[in-house]
């Protein structure tokens, strides 16, 4: 807080994309080869940098963004480790929501400051956008890739620990990986180092700036 009004998302200033229109050249390259299939008991790999591996089981709806101090509020997937205020990600910036009947997953954008971002191309807003496997997904300026790791596959991993947050050790060179649970933050793990955010980036007073 600043002179007593709430200061919004940091405005990183991204150029705006054009939005997908169906049938365009875009919405086809949005649309690759790779499978839409998100079967039952699957496991969502969402791999943030190239150095952190989060392992989320999909639930109805996962909300990514950042924690609230103010009030407590706090998204499935909180981004603020992985400097989520420094890269433009808003308290409520982006959701995936998984259809168990279709065996698919959408992601949609909440209205964010700085959009949202399916392979390269800004998502309009409060509209769903089919997620395929190996998608690559732009939060403000937070670069992310997701995959579809098969039932079958995550059979073979070791069982989450009794800490959601806790991370899972992963023989290299695959990225380290921490397996949590919706509304779980994920634990520092790996080479990706969580910014120091409140020394940089909140305002005068203490509390971090709302979106």
């Amino acid at each position: 807080m600043l002179g007593g009004a709430p200061i919004g998302t940091r405005n990183i200033g991204s150029k705006e994309e054009p939005v997908d229109v169906p049938g365009s050249s875009v919405t086809n390259l949005i649309e690759g080869a790779a499978t839409d299939v998100f079967s039952s008991g699957a496991t969502l790999r969402i791999e943030i940098g190239g150095a952190e591996a989060l392992l989320v089981k999909p639930k109805s709806e996962m909300i990514f963004g950042r924690r609230d101090p103010a009030t407590g509020a706090m998204p499935d997937i909180d981004l603020t480790p992985f400097a989520g205020y420094r890269m433009g990600v808003s308290r409520r910036h982006a959701a995936i929501r998984y259809a168990e009947a279709e065996q698919r997953l959408d992601l949609w954008d909440l209205g964010s400051s700085n959009g949202t971002f399916l392979n390269g191309t800004r998502l309009p807003a409060q509209k769903p956008h089919k997620l395929r496997d190996g998608d690559e997904i732009r939060l403000g300026q937070m670069i992310m890739r997701v995959y579809f790791q098969p039932a079958a596959l995550s059979a073979t991993q070791p069982p989450a620990p009794s800490s959601p947050a806790q991370s899972m050790a992963e023989p290299p060179p695959s990225p380290s990986q921490t397996i949590i649970q919706p509304n779980a933050s994920p634990a520092k793990t790996g080479s990706l180092s969580p910014s120091s955010e409140s020394s940089k980036t909140q305002p005068e007073g203490g509390s971090e700036p709302k979106s």
